[in-house]
């Protein structure tokens, strides 16, 4: 039918389009297009399914299926892309060993997050999330943007703090890790309301990456560390379970915790754009794993 033709002229011409952009991509323009074309890609299919014959169905999803093949594989090179440009651009501003300082590459970076963001959003609305390579060393944030922020800092927290023979790594110091991940919550406040705050608030981004890229820079961190003392402690509260030993050290990591805790909530909450719920919380990630909350709730009885 005439239907049928449109429909296979339309399949043909998206497929070049998305073979185009991705060997010519241009970033915001790239990734609007690639968009535009997927609605079309998707309602075309629901007209196909209705109209079709069976053999001529056959025929398109197998075009369909390239296509889908090809813009997943424009993607993740899209994404690796514009991940290299903020890490580049953060390197050159002396990240992950310090903070940022206000330059002219502020707004570059924060476009740049703006368009891996509306990438992300793009990804998510044609569920293609589990396709796509993931650069967050921790699954930590739900952003792609942040991911690329927070990888630095991970790695460096990883080299000095879980590192085998590390000599800051110690089990038997994690007040060491602890003030590693206030200090760096403290000293990249400015830089994620400066740089990182104005890509999650932009009007073209989904309000579901969250508002505060110091909220979710901090709960990497956070999570990292709790990781890392939870890994410590397996061990001994495994060999030694219900030991006044490894109920002391329990009841002290957990009083570390609350420490770290209210030192992390008044860096956060200072900034007046953060709400007391928010501000991720060390002792509640620790709870959290059943070994830790156990050794705990065992310790807790053999003191009352």
């Amino acid at each position: 039918t005439d239907r049928t033709v449109e429909i296979n002229d339309k399949f043909a011409k998206l497929f070049s389009d998305v073979e185009a952009l991705r060997q010519n991509k241009d970033d915001q323009g790239a990734v609007n297009q690639l968009w535009e074309m997927f609605g079309e890609l998707t309602e075309s299919k629901l007209i196909l399914e209705e109209t079709s014959t069976a053999d001529h169905r056959q025929d398109l999803n197998e075009l369909f299926d390239a296509i889908e093949s090809c813009a997943t594989t424009m993607l993740q090179s899209t994404k690796v892309d514009l991940e290299t440009q903020i890490a580049h651009m953060l390197e050159t501003e002396g990240w992950p060993m310090k903070a940022p300082e206000e330059s002219s590459l502020d707004s570059k970076i924060t476009m740049t997050m703006i368009v891996l963001l509306r990438l992300q959003m793009a990804v998510i609305s044609l569920n293609k999330m589990d396709d796509i390579k993931c650069v967050d060393p921790g699954g930590y944030t739900k952003s792609w943007a942040l991911g690329t922020v927070l990888r630095g800092q991970i790695t460096r927290f990883r080299y000095h703090f879980r590192a085998k023979d590390s000599a800051t790594g110690r089990n038997d110091h994690p007040e060491w890790a602890c003030k590693f991940v206030v200090d760096r919550v403290k000293e990249s406040v400015e830089f994620c309301q400066r740089v990182v705050d104005p890509a999650l608030k932009s009007e073209t981004v989904d309000p579901s990456f969250g508002h505060s890229g110091l909220v979710e820079y901090s709960m990497g961190l956070v999570e990292e560390l709790a990781r890392k003392i939870t890994t410590d402690l397996g061990p001994a509260i495994e060999d030694a379970a219900g030991s006044e030993a490894t109920g002391n050290v329990v009841i002290s990591i957990a009083e570390l915790a609350r420490n770290t805790d209210e030192r992390i909530e008044a860096i956060l909450t200072a900034t007046g754009d953060v709400k007391l719920s928010e501000v991720p919380s060390l002792s509640g990630t620790l709870m959290r794993e059943e070994a830790f909350l156990h050794a705990w709730i065992d310790c807790k009885k053999q003191r009352a």
